[in-house]
């Protein structure tokens, strides 16, 4: 408990020290905060807009289904299929989406920075690119046949 105190109070007049914002060791760092925190607002309102579209629609299709497929299936199987909807838009869209800009960026901005320092890149990175996405295009065609063929052993 004694050498937690002084690592708060520490900490505390750091964030009520004016000098310590604006000597930052760090100069992009503040901006950085405040685009991460913009980028957490546009993901959140993002996601409760997506959510909302996304269970109108779902819930007016299903008021448009005959009544036979209810007598059919019980109640409860609608609305785990209807959950795990909900689920998939609301927990795993939100990172997948945020995963695919990440990766978007981490390879736009370094191109842009070498092909600023360099021009001669963008003579050469063509002829490059066609190559590495032939492979990449026949490497995702057989993995996608290796599982095929994994599950089907499975389930055999």
């Amino acid at each position: 408990m004694s050498l937690f105190l002084p690592v708060v109070a520490h900490i505390g007049r750091l964030f009520h020290d004016r000098s310590s914002v604006v000597s930052c060791p760090v100069p992009g760092l503040p901006f950085a905060g405040i685009l991460e925190m913009v980028s957490a607002f546009c993901m959140a309102s993002g996601g409760i807009r997506s959510s909302r579209v996304f269970f109108s629609s779902l819930l007016g299709q299903i008021f448009h289904y005959p009544m036979r497929l209810f007598d059919m299936t019980p109640v409860g199987r609608i609305l785990n299929r209807v959950g795990d909807d909900m689920l998939t838009i609301d927990l795993v869209m939100p990172f997948t989406l945020r995963s695919v800009i990440n990766t978007i960026l981490g390879f736009a901005c370094p191109m842009v920075a070498i092909a600023y320092a360099t021009p001669l890149i963008l003579v050469v990175l063509p002829p490059l690119a066609v190559p590495y996405i032939l492979i990449q295009v026949s490497l995702h065609y057989m993995s996608n046949v290796h599982v095929r063929v994994y599950m089907a052993y499975l389930y055999t």
